[in-house]
């Protein structure tokens, strides 16, 4: 049609020992029913066949593929950032090298950033599967969900898209780059993206995201969702500490973003994460059980998922430490000096 905007795609597929599955999501490329204008392979190190795989991949399919190896190990939201940077299309599509996407993927997310200018970037619905590609039970994506949710509300205002799952102008990604260290670069460029376009989520099951033990996001997880886990509101102190190392970085990046209602929302947002937050960390840490209580009054625990449960797993969490603390101590005070024992009056004499 004449008129019609079409935007070149880059693909950006991070791989690191991904032989297992590699072949499947690369084939999903090449099945697109609109195909990309080039694949940008960035490897991590891979000690396994993942390279082998890729570059006889690359002489079967169509168009362009760019494969760099890393000289040392990066991690992957470095990695991912990298590889981005090297993207040269319109939209940038970051891949992991594991999932499967469906056929009409590059061409529907493409084609809504095509007719919506204002647009950032745009993201898809995800189905969550099993190592074979079998989605999960009703039950699970329950807890999955919880999960999401309460993670989201933790340290950063929406809820993050997957990574795999958008769709990014390289013009507005540009303007969040560098992704800070400790942050992934799914949620940086959720957290920041804002400050310069809009969104849209496609509600169409476009990508299946695969579940298994060697993968970054989900090792270990689908055990914590099939036992049925309230994983949810019980985050560890080690999450908040976590948590924020993130909310101080953010922070700090603060001056390179323009004025305006957003940043006025997420300091706002940020204040009262530091709050409710580090008073939790103090209940669970230093037994300060007053502030647990103090959250709980002022209805700082209600504007998260599952508060009453929150309030229940802090004031748990600070009993538990100062039993523990008290333990300590009654065994320092009990353990043996090192020292000879003084000898008494009669020892003396009979020495």
């Amino acid at each position: 049609m004449d008129g019609e905007i079409r935007l070149t795609i880059s693909i950006a597929l991070c791989t690191f020992n991904g032989e297992r599955f590699l072949r499947e999501q690369l084939d999903s490329f090449s099945h697109q029913t609109r195909l990309p204008d080039e694949v940008v392979v960035s490897d991590d190190g891979s000690t396994d066949r993942t390279l082998e795989i890729l570059e006889t991949w690359a002489k079967e399919v169509p168009f362009p593929v760019r494969i760099h190896r890393n000289p040392q190990n990066l991690g992957y939201a470095q990695n991912f950032q990298e590889t981005m940077k090297r993207c040269i299309g319109d939209l940038i599509f970051p891949s992991d090298q594991d999932d499967w996407w469906a056929p009409e993927k590059l061409e529907k997310m493409a084609k809504v950033l095509e007719e919506q200018p204002e647009l950032a970037y745009a993201a898809c619905r995800t189905v969550y599967t099993d190592e074979d590609l079998i989605p999960f039970s009703e039950e699970i994506m329950r807890e999955k969900r919880m999960t999401c949710l309460s993670s989201a509300s933790a340290y950063h205002m929406v809820p993050n898209a997957t990574g795999c799952g958008m769709a990014i102008r390289k013009s507005m990604l540009e303007k969040v780059l560098p992704i800070p260290n400790g942050w992934p670069h799914d949620m940086w460029i959720c957290e920041t993206l804002p400050f310069f376009g809009e969104s849209r989520f496609l509600e169409e099951e476009l990508l299946h995201q695969r579940a298994h033990r060697e993968s970054v996001t989900f090792r270990s997880i689908h055990d914590s969702w099939s036992q049925g886990r309230n994983v949810f509101y019980c985050l560890s102190t080690g999450q908040f500490r976590w948590h924020e190392g993130l909310r101080k970085t953010f922070r700090e990046n603060l001056d390179r973003f323009p004025d305006g209602e957003y940043k006025n929302h997420c300091l706002k947002y940020y204040a009262h994460q530091e709050t409710h937050f580090g008073n939790r960390l103090l209940a669970q840490e230093r037994t300060r059980l007053d502030l647990a209580f103090l959250e709980l009054l002022s209805g700082r625990y209600f504007r998260h998922p599952q508060p009453v449960k929150s309030f229940l797993f802090d004031v748990k969490e600070g009993v538990l430490n100062y039993l523990k603390r008290q333990k300590e101590n009654k065994r320092k005070e009990n353990a043996p000096t090192g020292k000879l024992p003084a000898l008494n009056h009669e020892e003396e004499e009979t020495r």
